[in-house]
């Protein structure tokens, strides 16, 4: 993983950003993301290409027992995605005792 966490609101424009080597296919194997989904709530973003398709696997096993995991026709569907701010992080009620 990178050392480097990012916002949940900046996913977008980060993969803006890497869109023509996320094109080109020349970071693939996979692109890993540390995001902060909300303050404190730290989650692995893994992107890859399958096919023609692009497969995001969003790791907060911290939270959930099962990955989840998105497939897109192409990386624009997933960046417009993140800009429409679709992604809607994981709430815990708190319990208490």
């Amino acid at each position: 993983m990178h050392d480097t966490i990012i916002k949940l609101a900046d996913v977008a424009s980060v993969l803006k950003q890497r869109l023509p080597e996320l094109v080109s296919g020349t970071i693939f194997d996979v692109l890993e993301l540390e995001v902060e989904e909300r303050s404190g709530m730290v989650v692995d973003y893994i992107i890859n290409k399958v096919g023609t398709d692009y497969v995001l696997v969003i790791d907060d096993r911290d939270l959930t027992p099962e990955l989840t995991t998105l497939e897109f026709d192409s990386i624009e569907a997933m960046v417009t995605y993140f800009e429409r701010g679709e992604r809607k992080p994981m709430v815990l009620d708190s319990v208490e005792s």
